[in-house]
Order: C-alpha cells, then sequence, then structure tokens
C-alpha cells in the first residue's frame, strides 16, 4: 500500500484518486488503512506519523474519470474536516 489511493466505483460512479502527504509514498503504507464503501469512509490516515516523517499533509483529490460526470462543483472549502462537503458530482 502506498500514499496514493485511487477508488473505482461502478459504471455510473465516482473514480478518485487521492494522495495523502506529498511524497508520503516512501512511509510505504505505514500509517494508511484505505476504504471503500459509498457512505463510508474513504481512508484514514495517521497525521501525526506524516509530519513527523517531514511530508506534507497537503491532499490533492483527483477525479479520473472527469469525462464521465456531467458536473463538478467545488464547495471552495480552504480546510476540510470530518463530515464537511468537499465536492459535488452530477452524473
Amino acid at each position: 500500500m502506498s500514499a496514493f489511493f485511487t477508488l473505482r466505483y461502478p459504471k455510473g460512479g465516482v473514480e478518485l484518486l487521492i494522495y495523502v502527504g506529498i511524497n508520503a509514498v516512501q512511509l510505504n503504507g505505514e500509517g494508511f488503512i484505505a476504504r471503500i464503501g459509498q457512505g463510508q469512509l474513504l481512508l484514514e490516515f495517521d497525521m501525526d506519523k506524516i509530519k513527523a516523517a517531514g511530508y506534507s499533509l497537503e491532499t490533492p483529490v483527483l477525479i479520473t474519470n472527469h469525462t464521465d460526470l456531467k458536473e463538478i462543483k467545488n464547495t471552495n472549502e480552504a480546510v476540510v474536516s470530518n463530515d464537511v462537503e468537499l465536492i459535488k458530482v452530477e452524473f
């Protein structure tokens, strides 16, 4: 496991690539737990472990099948936390 997580859902769904901690891939998956399931956590990670290793917590989230979607709306939240909506998509 690495710091890259690609989450794919059935046809008609959203494919996400989440890259937690720039260059944190060198942690070889330590401190990361991938989750997959609609309405569930996408992943968990140990922020302290990533920071202690000297990596940034910046986390790009890419929609890899964006051309399959009608609309993508960014909620413009600078900082997100649990239960804060980040992106809205329309199929």
